[in-house]
């Protein structure tokens, strides 16, 4: 009898020093709790609800640009519904680099039709960049102009 006293005393000490329902604080979640909101660059908020499927969320992406938002969710060890994808846009890159150059390397001097692709998390943009017949990939360090994009659809 006294082992389920005890066993109901611990029970309610327990529940007793659990969040009360007029703590305002006690159901916030912080920033990196899986179901917070994000706001997105226009200033909506978007729901982040981890159940969310892939294609609700992201079904009109091409191919590379879901690896293009899988990617940096990975590189940002965060889950892919916190990034969110801008328009790809087309774009004319002054040169080979793609709008990419690494230091020490030289490139052809000659327009490039390409592609764009600007991810944003937290307020911070990630660029991925695409000549016209490659793939998209990340690049760290942006440089150069592209010609005046326009996006695609």
């Amino acid at each position: 009898m006294r082992r389920i006293a005890a066993i109901i005393a611990a029970s309610l000490l327990l529940v007793g020093c659990g969040a009360s329902a007029e703590d305002p604080d006690a159901n916030t979640l912080g920033p990196d709790d899986s179901t917070s909101a994000e706001s997105t660059t226009d200033g909506a908020t978007a729901d982040t609800d981890p159940q969310q499927s892939w294609d609700e969320r992201y079904g009109d992406l091409s191919d590379q640009e879901r690896a293009a938002v899988e990617d940096l969710a990975e590189r940002l060890s965060l889950p892919y519904y916190r990034i969110f994808p801008q328009p790809l846009e087309e774009v004319t890159w002054p040169n080979g680099a793609i709008g990419c150059p690494a230091p020490g390397q030289s490139y052809t001097q000659a327009l490039v039709e390409g592609y764009r692709l600007i991810l944003t998390h937290d307020g911070e943009e990630y660029a991925y960049h695409a000549a016209e017949d490659g793939e998209l990939f990340y690049c760290a360090d942006p440089a150069g102009e592209a010609g005046s994009g326009t996006e695609t659809e």
